[in-house]
């Protein structure tokens, strides 16, 4: 018995290779529970709800993986443009436009680390997101500038394009 498969982690315990093992998951949790572990009873009754949880995101993961720059994808409740990709990522621009917001409530000479746009983004927009797909938005580094031209760089799950990322689609 091993209590890496009971962890929190289980949905990707369950995939390896690419494949899905819920045989042998299922097979590991009914001896531990045989053998008296609580954990391992308590998992498989939640079992079923593992098993399609880990589906989605492997699911999710696999649409991600085999996309090419300028595919249109649907992760969430929306239709993304693939902008750029990596061996491990892709960036995605909304199809739509999800919200009609000012970029921060009152009048004032800021930047996008103290906007209330980027506030929305990262808590209500992000958390519209399954626990699943959330599990895929890699945090970012966002570069920013001050009006002094120092750098006042922010780690973002969503972001608003820079004019150079943005004139980067164009070309």
């Amino acid at each position: 018995w091993s209590s890496d498969v009971c962890s929190s982690d289980l949905p990707e315990q369950l995939f390896r290779d690419g494949k899905a093992h819920y045989e042998e998951a299922f097979r590991l949790f009914r001896k531990a529970a045989e053998q008296g572990s609580a954990e391992a009873q308590a998992y498989l009754k939640l079992y079923p709800e593992y098993q399609q949880t880990a589906e989605r995101k492997h699911t999710i993961s696999e649409t991600l993986q085999n996309v090419k720059v300028n595919d249109i994808v649907r992760f969430g409740k929306y239709d993304w443009y693939v902008i750029k990709k990596s061996s491990d990522r892709c960036t995605l621009l909304c199809k739509e436009i999800v919200c009609k917001k000012a970029y921060h409530d009152t009048a004032a000479h800021l930047t996008w680390k103290n906007c209330t746009l980027r506030k929305w983004l990262n808590h209500e927009f992000y958390n519209e997101f399954t626990s699943e797909e959330k599990a895929l938005i890699a945090e970012t580094s966002c570069r920013n500038r001050t009006f002094g031209g120092d750098d006042d760089n922010t780690q973002d799950f969503v972001y608003l394009l820079s004019t150079e990322e943005a004139k980067q689609i164009d070309e």
